[in-house]
């Protein structure tokens, strides 16, 4: 398997900012509120501290960069009417290769005995596949990666080798 990253959105939590003034991001259970899309975000160069251009991002209604760290439209100002301009899915995240196979061998001992030996093995390459990055804009990790991806999508090899006994 060979995949591009999923597709993800970037975020202002619930609670933090409601630029549209309708109420729905200044509670807490509210939805999650995106920003202004100023710059394009996949175009920096990707490792596990900086997976997206960190400067692509705004608070709604500002051109500057800087203001995420900063911004409380509907909470600490008025709203400005209406919501950040990113779109669902507008970032990429890391994808996966992952190579297993397997292999099996039967052997005929007696016209009713088989013996059946085989081996699986997942992640053959041991190749590394990354988690999604952060996407809390508020947040200290936020386009950082933490960890691998689990054994379920392309984590580390795994091994098992089987004998069976037919009759």
């Amino acid at each position: 398997m060979w995949q591009s990253g999923p597709f993800l959105t970037a975020y202002f939590p619930a609670g933090y900012i409601d630029p549209s003034g309708t109420g729905s991001g200044t509670y807490v259970g509210g939805a999650n509120q995106r920003p202004d899309h100023i710059a394009n975000a996949n175009s920096s160069s990707h490792d596990r501290n900086h997976w997206f251009n960190q400067n692509a991002f705004a608070c709604p209604g500002s051109n500057n960069p800087g203001s995420i760290a900063t911004c409380d439209v509907g909470v600490g100002s008025l709203p400005i009417g209406r919501y950040g301009t990113e779109s669902v899915g507008d970032l990429r995240g890391p994808g996966t290769v992952n190579l297993s196979s397997g292999i099996s061998k039967s052997f005929q001992l007696a016209e009713s005995l088989r013996l059946r030996t085989e081996g699986t093995f997942t992640n053959v390459l041991n190749h590394t596949n990354l988690a999604d990055p952060g996407l809390d804009l508020t947040s200290a990790s936020f386009g950082k990666i933490t960890q691998a991806r689990g054994s379920d999508f392309g984590g580390n090899r795994t091994g098992q080798v089987s004998v069976r006994l037919e009759f």
